[in-house]
């Protein structure tokens, strides 16, 4: 006996709302097999919960999609371990030559939708040392291996001959052979795998490999790999890899975003509009990053390792600035700068912050006049760091009826109707840091 099924065709509007509730990563897999609902997913806004953009991966919620070149040797190659490794990472991370030559990153052109964070560098790019010095390099290494299988054969330790070997070796093979075996079959390897692009260039020849482009897609240590022809350039891949994700959007909408890039390029559809929650990122990061966001983002967590470009409007308009550096005097020129409601500052290496330098955080900060409910917190790694600011608050107070004490909080008298509370209380996050300094401006007492 059959039974009839009464199937009906999904409606438009209900198409809509299973995208709209669809996991980002799934949807783009529907999208590239039913191209005929290609449309129709474009147009439904797209939330994700952490986006994270590198030059050669984008990672969407935790599943990873990382471009690289393949070099898919010849079987009667022999191919370096270094090579190999680089082949289990998913392929080198920058183009090469027909000879096999690096082609440096540096030097690709920015089309309109890329976020540049270069910084106008184009340093140098490809093999540290020149060819002569390679060659030089691995002359040394053969005759050091020959030495070592001779020692070995005789019985004779490398101990045992360095002591009684004055004069016998040059001064580099006789350090290649106290190094040891291992070391100088891997420099061996090393310097022959380097010095492959120059005897083919020498030769005219082709590399003993075939190159591709590898797609690796990762999620939960499990990998699916696509390999396509080597008929483009990478970072012509990972731009059409982005705009397949992005392009012809709404406003597309991340809980957390983060793009800690140095000397890269992300290669972004034009157009590309995000509303970020948390933005995550290096200082310099941070002007290349407003092309693509929408003007307000709740939370904006920074790296600095130099000074920060306090006019960028990432930095400016956020809500919750946290600043994360190792410059230690970085925020003594900068905080009368920042107008955020809420400022956080804390430092990794807190053995080279003194009680005088925690202070003068807080007095750069109340440089300005600031709103009512404005918040400044200082990250501490000891109870004792903090009750040693409150005792600076309460001497530096030019009235002792101008300051209250209570236990681990300090209250003072300030300007224009305010008061500023100081006190130091236990961190509930999880962190390196125990304790909290926290400065708030207040309403002052009647």
């Amino acid at each position: 006996m059959s039974i009839m099924m009464n199937t009906k065709p999904v409606t438009y509007v209900s198409l809509k709302k299973v995208l709209c509730h669809t996991e980002p990563n799934l949807r783009f897999q529907i999208s590239t097999r039913m191209p005929s609902i290609r449309q129709t997913e474009k147009r439904v806004p797209l939330k994700i919960e952490t986006l994270a953009l590198q030059e050669f991966k984008t990672t969407v919620n935790g599943t990873s999609y990382e471009l690289g070149v393949y070099r898919d040797f010849h079987p009667d190659a022999v191919v370096a371990d270094q090579i190999k490794r680089e082949n289990e990472n998913g392929g080198v991370k920058h183009d090469l030559d027909e000879y096999g030559f690096k082609v440096n990153p540096f030097s690709t052109p920015i089309f309109p939708g890329d976020m540049d964070f270069r910084n106008g560098q184009s340093p140098s790019f490809g093999d540290d040392l020149p060819e002569d010095l390679y060659r030089h390099e691995l002359k040394m290494a053969e005759e050091a291996l020959k030495k070592l299988e001779e020692l070995e054969a005789k019985g004779i330790t490398v101990e045992e001959y360095l002591q009684t070997a004055q004069e016998e070796v040059e001064g580099d093979v006789r350090q290649y052979i106290a190094d040891g075996k291992e070391y100088v079959q891997r420099t061996i390897e090393h310097a022959r795998a380097t010095l492959y692009p120059y005897d083919c260039r020498k030769n005219d020849e082709r590399p003993p490999y075939t190159p591709y482009i590898q797609l690796t897609v990762s999620k939960n240590w499990k990998q699916e790999i696509q390999r396509t022809s080597y008929d483009r350039k990478l970072y012509e891949a990972a731009k059409q890899v982005n705009h397949w994700f992005f392009a012809n959007r709404g406003i597309i909408r991340v809980n957390q975003l983060n793009v800690l890039s140095h000397g890269e390029v992300c290669r972004l559809p034009i157009g590309l509009q995000i509303c970020a929650s948390i933005v995550t990122g290096y200082e310099w990061n941070m002007l290349p990053i407003s092309s693509v966001l929408t003007p307000y983002c709740q939370t904006v967590r920074i790296r600095s390792i130099a000074s920060l470009n306090c006019d960028s409007p990432v930095v400016r308009n956020a809500k919750i600035l946290e600043i994360s550096t190792e410059n230690l005097m970085w925020p003594t020129t900068n905080l009368h700068q920042l107008p955020n409601p809420q400022i956080e500052l804390s430092y990794p290496y807190t053995d080279q912050i003194t009680t005088a330098n925690y202070f003068d955080r807080i007095t750069e900060w109340l440089s300005i006049d600031r709103f009512i409910g404005s918040k400044l917190s200082i990250m501490l790694d000891t109870e004792d760091a903090g009750e040693k600011v409150l005792e600076m608050a309460r001497s530096s107070s030019s009235e002792r009826a101008n300051c209250r004490s209570f236990k681990r909080c300090v209250r003072v008298r300030w300007q224009n109707g305010k008061d500023i509370r100081i006190c130091y209380v236990k961190n509930k996050k999880r962190s390196q840091f125990e304790w909290i300094l926290k400065t708030r401006i207040i309403k002052a007492e009647a």
